[in-house]
């Protein structure tokens, strides 16, 4: 072989050198690096320099009977060492970057999964090399570089230019997406969240459907409940992304958009009170649509509107009424609260939302002192806006916030504390995965499991169809054995079955309840099928009518 890892151990043969290059040429896969660094001195003493300045480590070329062997030599340790069998394979995968990123033979670079053996912080700094060099290639030392990734830690994002040079290809291998027909003044408005683009939130451009929500105890109960299901949100291409705030989210949407890929939304009700849901909403030709079908006019935030005043007639109504009831009285307790306050801008939006939560989670006590005609055209006004941007994949949590859903939570519903927020989390998710079973899932969550029920996720691994594709040889030989005699008892199953029998005996136990008689027509073997996949113990009876082909079985809790 004259290109490959091989030769780092055998080295590298001189008469081959034009080989090694034109091999390498030919198949993009660098194996040349060594010899370009013989040929050229420049070049070796950069990367030569650089490596032990950043892993304290020098790469030495030594010639051996007219081969070529690099060798590695460990500064602090003063300690030479075989580059193949003692250095790691980030260390050699790093030479050979830097050697072709360094040599100045070709204007343009494209390096396919250039983290791959690297450690993220080897991987930081290559980038930061690879800044260097990256430009217009008729500029001295200029080169253009592509880089094909699937790690955001080299998906290094500082600016708008790094934005804007980004290229998403799909699963589905439809047209990659990018910003290249986008404007300055356009990807001007995603400046704010480019500073806070960490490793987590750029899962967004290797996601097919990444699914956007508030903040992080909201993704750490979704991501919670969908485990305890048995789906997978990473297995069907998507993940949960926490981004602070409805304002955050809603530049995450502008962004989504502008890259033209799939996206779900989680947002808490007081986003419908925001500018920020509101604007990008308008803009929307489905939300339109859909306000267009219902006869309620095209403008989102006109419809909005419409909503406010009703509430902000029913919150005049609900301050003067004299109640008994202990739960309307808290919510007028509450609306004289926030009204009197001196945060104008806020506090009629707070009085707004407290009503709508309050409808949510005691409806009947405000229908019994405001009427049912009015609680029903608040609620009337509020499903078509949920329905209009369930339209774009935008789901609004009508009862308040995540929280209003956990029955765990006893706080104050009209304001969340953070800290009895993380403590309900805790509380729900671990009594999610001790007490509960799936069954009961829909009755404790109601609204928020519907939501999480439709957000991206691989079903459930189905181990029965492959637990029966490997039982079927399993039946197959029981029955052959009882039938030429080979098997009479229990125990002449295990011989029978020879040394296949030591993987079978992993999976499944013979009942000592299992009959053979003489009488190869009629015999009855029962099988436990142990638990090793979470299903519980199955039951297998065999006898000879089994059939034991395509798994036309059935296999039977005991």
């Amino acid at each position: 072989m004259l290109i490959g890892s091989s030769n780092v151990k055998t080295g590298y043969d001189k008469s081959h050198f034009q080989h090694y290059k034109s091999g390498a040429e030919a198949t993009g896969i660098g194996g040349d690096a060594f010899v370009i660094l013989e040929e050229k001195l420049d070049l070796r003493i950069r990367v030569e320099a650089t490596l032990s300045q950043v892993l304290n480590r020098e790469i030495r070329l030594e010639w051996d009977s007219g081969r070529l062997v690099p060798k590695a030599y460990n500064i602090k340790q003063e300690t030479a060492y075989d580059l193949q069998k003692e250095e790691c394979h980030g260390i050699k995968e790093l030479l050979v970057l830097l050697t072709h990123l360094y040599d100045d033979s070709h204007s343009t670079l494209i390096i396919d999964e250039p983290e791959l053996n690297l450690h993220p912080q080897f991987q930081a700094f290559l980038v930061q090399e690879i800044r260097k060099i990256a430009g217009d290639p008729s500029i001295p030392g200029k080169k253009l570089i592509f880089l094909v990734t699937h790690s955001p830690f080299i998906l290094d994002i500082n600016n708008k230019t790094d934005l804007s040079s980004i290229i998403c290809f799909q699963s589905d291998y439809s047209a990659p997406s990018h910003l290249f027909d986008k404007t300055d003044l356009e990807i001007s408005t995603f400046s704010s969240i480019i500073p806070r683009l960490n490793v987590h939130h750029k899962q967004l451009f290797f996601s097919d459907c990444p699914v956007f929500v508030e903040g992080i105890f909201d993704a750490q109960f979704i991501k919670a409940v969908q485990e305890f299901r048995g789906v997978s949100m990473e297995g069907s291409g998507s993940c949960v992304i926490d981004v602070g705030g409805n304002s955050e989210i809603a530049l995450y949407h502008k962004l989504i958009e502008a890259f033209r890929k799939k996206a779900k939304y989680i947002y808490d009700l007081d986003s419908i009170f925001t500018r920020a849901l509101r604007s990008n909403a308008d803009t929307d030709d489905k939300i339109k649509i859909f306000l267009a079908k219902i006869g309620a006019g095209v403008e989102f935030q006109t419809y909005c509107g419409e909503l406010e005043k009703l509430l902000t007639k029913s919150i005049a109504k609900i301050k003067d009424i004299n109640s008994l009831n202990p739960k309307f009285i808290e919510l007028q307790d509450y609306l004289k609260k926030v009204l009197e306050s001196d945060d104008k801008k806020e506090r009629l939006k707070k009085a707004r939302l407290a009503v709508l939560i309050h409808i949510d989670k005691y409806r009947q006590t405000i229908v019994d002192e405001i009427t049912e005609l009015s609680v029903l055209e608040i609620e009337g006004k509020l499903n078509n806006i949920l329905g209009a941007l369930k339209s774009q994949d935008v789901f609004l949590l009508k009862g308040g916030a995540l929280e209003h859903y956990l029955p765990t939570y006893t706080g104050n519903i009209y304001e969340i504390n953070d800290s009895i927020k993380r403590q309900t989390i805790e509380k729900e998710t671990e009594l999610l995965f001790n007490s509960l079973t799936t069954e009961e899932l829909d009755l404790r969550y109601g609204y928020l499991f519907e939501i999480i029920k439709q957000l991206p996720a691989e079903p459930k691994v189905d181990y029965l169809k492959h637990i029966k594709n490997h039982l079927g040889s399993f039946i197959y030989k029981i029955q052959s054995g009882i039938q030429s005699d080979a098997i009479k008892t229990i125990e002449s199953i295990e011989s029978y079955i020879g040394n296949e029998w030591e993987s079978y005996k992993r999976i499944l136990s013979i009942n000592k309840d299992t009959s053979i008689i003489t009488d190869k027509t009629k015999f009855t073997c029962n099988i436990t099928i142990l638990d090793k996949w979470g299903l519980g113990e199955l039951k297998l009876v065999i006898d000879e009518n089994t059939n034991s082909g395509m798994g036309h079985f059935e296999l039977q809790k005991p």
